[in-house]
């Protein structure tokens, strides 16, 4: 009997013993599982993080061209009206000339 009791103490101990590990093992796996939500979640943000920063660089990129643009757009009209300047200036200066000739021919005729 004492033999047999020893026996039921020693299989309740393996079965206790059993149950603390099947307890770990499901901790284990618990903490497994949140880890690899987390890792996938992390992935996800830095992911999102990477597409914002790729659309800003676009979009930063695209406004430098614009105002490249701009400023091209800017000298060209720039480097037009000085052409105009030009063109009336020397409009400007063939007048007096002309004015200068007609005014020494009206003299003449006095």
């Amino acid at each position: 009997e004492a033999l047999s009791t020893s026996r039921e103490m020693a299989g309740m101990k393996v079965q206790q013993a059993q149950r603390v590990a099947d307890a770990q093992i499901a901790d284990m796996l618990e903490l497994k599982r949140v880890a690899e939500d987390s890792s996938r979640a992390a992935l996800f943000e830095a992911q999102e993080a990477r597409a914002l920063a790729d659309d800003a660089s676009f979009r930063a990129e695209r406004e430098r061209k614009q105002l490249e643009l701009s400023r091209e757009s800017h000298a060209a009209e720039m480097q037009e009206r000085q052409a105009e300047m030009f063109s009336l200036e020397a409009k400007l200066k063939h007048l007096a000339l002309e004015l200068e000739a007609q005014s020494a021919a009206a003299k003449e005729r006095v």
